[in-house]
């Protein structure tokens, strides 16, 4: 279902937002944030998405920021509720 950007996911049941993003300055990406990531999900997501992401965000943790490699260590997927945020 989408709702003004927002969109509710089959997978896990949680959203899908699209927004403006920030990386060096307001608008210069677009942000999504993914939201009850399940467990099963989450590790080949970040892993597929972070060839490809500016900064990658799982929970409090910045696995990625702006031109720099992951942070594999960093990637925590938690009780089928894990939020990732991503910017491009």
């Amino acid at each position: 279902t989408n709702n003004a950007g927002v969109i509710t996911s089959g997978l896990g049941g949680g959203t899908l937002t699209v927004a403006s993003g920030n990386v060096t300055a307001a608008g210069d990406s677009v942000r999504y944030t993914l939201t009850q990531l399940p467990d099963d999900a989450c590790l080949p997501l970040v892993t597929a998405l972070a060839k490809t992401a500016t900064t990658m965000t799982i929970g409090a943790n910045n696995v990625k920021v702006a031109g720099k490699s992951p942070d594999p260590s960093l990637v925590t997927c938690t009780n089928d509720n894990t939020t990732l945020v991503v910017q491009v």
